[in-house]
């Protein structure tokens, strides 16, 4: 990206002492600007990749089992729970909100303090919103 910037000041460090054989640290600027300027070029590359790379990356869509790892940020999801005990009685749906900090979810299931709480056995990030079609009236 700056490829031409830094190479036009290490060229010109290169002559300077020909040039201005006093001004020893101005060489020793020009160097260090060019080290920076090239550093700085390759986070920019490194983050521009690592961005890429984000968005090209597959939502989840498959249930991630609760005992092999729970969410990493806070947010609602999509999970099927038991009611806790009772491994014959079947998985129910729900939305609930995962909190990092506690690591446990947000209780707001009144049917399952009925049977003495409730386990989550999967989890699933929520689908994201239907892109809505452009109608003539629309634009």
């Amino acid at each position: 990206m700056y490829d031409d910037l830094v190479n036009r000041l290490r060229s010109e460090a290169v002559y300077l002492p020909e040039k201005f054989s006093k001004n020893a640290e101005l060489l020793d600027v020009l160097m260090k600007a060019a080290d920076a300027i090239e550093e700085l070029s390759r986070l920019h590359e490194a983050q521009r990749q690592n961005l890429i790379a984000l968005m090209n990356e597959e939502p989840e869509t498959e249930w991630i089992p609760a005992a092999e790892r729970l969410p990493e940020r806070q947010d609602e999801y999509l999970v099927l729970w038991r009611a806790k005990g009772f491994r014959a009685a079947g998985l129910f749906y729900a939305i609930l909100e995962f909190d990092p900090g506690e690591e446990s979810w947000v209780d707001d299931l009144p049917q399952a303090a009925a049977v003495g709480g409730f386990e989550v056995e999967y989890w699933m990030p929520l689908p994201g919103l239907p892109e809505e079609e452009e109608t003539e009236a629309d634009g």
